[in-house]
């Protein structure tokens, strides 16, 4: 499910975000990952499994739009000549804190159980979302094409 959302994503993600701004988009996706993580947390046996599949494909629509446009920004504003420096540390930040994620994930869920692990990440996830609603992206409709100084 999360890679049928991860193909919708690919295709729709130019048009969402011309029609509402890839800033507005930026933080709508990154909100959406956070519900989607918070809305597996409902998973339960039965027709409640729904869920999951609902907050899986949701993670997945929401990972790529924010990935694509955070790719996109990242080479509109860096120069030519630092870019593969600046993709390659994003990278490096980005899959190191993977090991770390599951390692955390794995003690917590060994801790504390499935479900109270499931409700600290979806919630950690939202709060972590906060940092965007107080920076100047929320007063965005569009990251400017050139970096603005501050």
């Amino acid at each position: 499910m999360g890679l049928l959302g991860a193909i919708v994503a690919s295709t729709v993600t130019e048009k969402i975000s011309r029609r509402y701004g890839d800033a507005r988009t930026l933080l709508l996706s990154s909100t959406g990952i956070a519900v989607a993580f918070t809305v597996q947390a409902l998973t339960a046996p039965g027709w409640q499994v729904t869920w999951f599949v609902a907050g899986t494909l949701l993670a997945g629509f929401c990972i790529i739009v924010s990935y694509i446009l955070q790719v996109s920004t990242q080479q509109r504003l860096c120069p030519p000549d630092l870019q593969g420096r600046v993709s390659a540390t994003m990278s490096f930040v980005s899959w190191s804190a993977t090991p770390l994620g599951s390692l955390l994930g794995g003690t917590l869920g060994t801790t504390f159980g499935l479900h109270p692990t499931l409700w600290i990440t979806g919630l950690g996830t939202l709060a972590g979302t906060t940092f965007l609603y107080l920076s100047p992206l929320r007063h965005l409709r569009t990251i400017p094409a050139k970096a603005v100084a501050t």
